[in-house]
């Protein structure tokens, strides 16, 4: 009986051994050479809604990439580089492209979407997705940072590492008004609400230039512990823009500049322009600001670990839409 043990358990141990690594093998987690696989992050960008009183979350749709219609709403986003279009509540999807694109953004007057192709391509198309137009551009410049539509729709302002130019919608008339030289990096412009002049960020300060004479104005003075990230342009002659740590406002009537919020990121108007939504620096939190009130109100979110980014309120201010980042861990194949 003892020799009959010492020859059954060796051999029972080997098997069960052999077959953990054989399960091991199949889950993924080591390769045909018996090295584990490191896991690898991935991120699922996502479209949710919830109410401006923190109830209600709702998944509208996969995809990160989205913008709101100036009426606040028809929503416009990218899933898998394809364009859709669909109602603030989730429903009524459908498809407006079938080219490959990776972002987008309205136009000042709210008539057109803009977009990136994954080329390096650039298109505009109308909001019901009929009238897709390559965005013809001189042999001279290419690989664009940004580039936006003129209120009146006849000219296009673009910047890339060599400079900010203005040309036709046709791609002529090409006129360089700001060179890249000596170190001005200009990583995104826009025209103002009356198509006059061109908002634009220089390294980490945000200008103005009269398109027309060509004067420029400093706006803000950005510096390393409050440099400006990100601005919008608004349909009433403002500008709403964000640094590292705050929110401000700029008044073009008279080119004046006030502090909106004292912590906050990613800020953008509502469609009446009587409100702001934001999202916190650090946690997964969504506010809103009342001009008329001068209120903050908090958003709670039932959500953890996720990054939010993009909050728009709708069109009568009562839900905020926002995407949100779900990172998870995969063994790399």
């Amino acid at each position: 009986m003892k020799i009959l043990n010492s020859l059954i358990r060796p051999t029972l141990t080997l098997f069960i051994v052999t077959t953990s690594l054989l399960f091991i093998h199949s889950c993924g987690l080591i390769d045909d050479n018996g090295h584990e696989r490191k896991p690898e992050l991935k991120s699922v960008l996502r479209i949710y809604s919830i109410n401006t009183d923190g109830t209600n979350l709702k998944l509208l749709a996969n995809g990160g990439n989205f913008i709101l219609s100036q009426t606040g709403d028809t929503i416009f986003y990218i899933n898998d580089y394809t364009v859709y279009s669909m109602d603030t509540d989730g429903s009524n999807k459908h498809q407006l492209s079938s080219y490959r694109f990776n972002d987008l953004w309205l136009s000042l007057n709210g008539k057109n979407i803009c977009l990136s192709g994954t080329d390096y391509s650039y298109y505009f198309m109308n909001t019901d997705g009929s009238g897709l137009t390559k965005l013809t551009l001189p042999s001279s410049i290419n690989f664009l940072w940004s580039w936006n539509i003129s209120p009146a729709g006849d000219q296009i302002l673009c910047t890339n590492r060599t400079g900010m130019y203005l040309l036709d919608k046709v791609g002529n008339n090409l006129k360089l008004l700001i060179d890249s030289s000596n170190s001005k990096f200009i990583y995104s412009s826009n025209f103002t609400s009356d198509g006059k002049s061109a908002i634009y960020k220089l390294n980490k300060s945000l200008k103005l230039i009269n398109l027309n004479d060509g004067k420029d104005t400093l706006l803000f003075l950005g510096d390393e512990t409050n440099q400006v990230t990100s601005f919008e342009v608004s349909q009433w002659n403002t500008i709403l823009f964000t640094t590292d740590k705050r929110i401000y406002e700029v008044d073009l009537n008279n080119y004046s500049t006030s502090l909106l919020v004292q912590t906050g990121r990613d800020a953008h108007y509502s469609t009446n322009g009587k409100w702001v939504s934001y999202a916190d620096n650090i946690y997964p939190w969504l506010y809103t600001f009342n001009y008329e009130l001068k209120k903050i109100a908090l958003v709670n979110l039932p959500l953890t670990g996720n990054f939010i980014s993009n909050p728009r309120l709708t069109y009568d201010n009562s839900k905020i839409i926002f995407s949100a980042d779900s990172s998870y861990y995969v063994r790399t194949q």
